[in-house]
């Protein structure tokens, strides 16, 4: 059954090496973020480590180059910019620790904890957050418009609602 690794063994390896190095640039770009610095050094790498290689592995090489000479273009000054989804991940994972356990609820005006929780992401953001003022501003109409544009219906009243209707 295995009998095609043999004969593809040059693909086999190409594609081995080309997964070490894309490990190696997601790291360090998950690490140290997206800056000059850290597109040279991948490029760097695809270089000594692409460029050496097959045909199929140097027109990587290129793409992968090409691609990182465009996102640093984007890049102003050095500083890094964090290209990582761990963020995102736990933000919504702190929203769905807080849901309702009943999962025909769906999503409730609970959902605005995912905004907040971004914006007092920081110790110095809680500190100058006046949540007095936030509250005073904010009505349970500006809540309940929010929802009506940009979230589904809840099935659980969905499905009370029809069957008022019906009995």
């Amino acid at each position: 059954m295995l009998g095609f690794v043999k004969t593809h063994a040059s693909l086999v390896e190409e594609l081995n090496d080309v997964m070490v190095g894309y490990e190696y640039m997601e790291q360090l770009c998950k690490e140290e973020g997206l800056s000059h610095k850290t597109a040279r050094m991948c490029r760097d790498y695809v270089v000594k480590n692409f460029m050496t290689k097959g045909d199929r592995v140097r027109r990587l090489g290129n793409m992968i180059i090409n691609y990182f000479y465009r996102e640093e273009a984007l890049l102003e000054g050095d500083e890094p910019h964090n290209i990582c989804s761990d963020i995102i991940e736990s933000t919504f994972g702190y929203f769905k620790d807080r849901m309702s356990p009943n999962k025909n609820n769906g999503y409730t005006p609970l959902v605005l904890l995912i905004p907040l929780r971004l914006r007092l992401s920081a110790i110095e953001d809680c500190k100058n957050f006046n949540a007095r003022t936030a509250i005073g501003k904010t009505k349970m109409e500006d809540i309940e418009k929010w929802r009506a544009d940009y979230l589904l219906p809840n099935p659980s009243i969905k499905r009370i609602n029809v069957l008022k209707k019906v009995s």
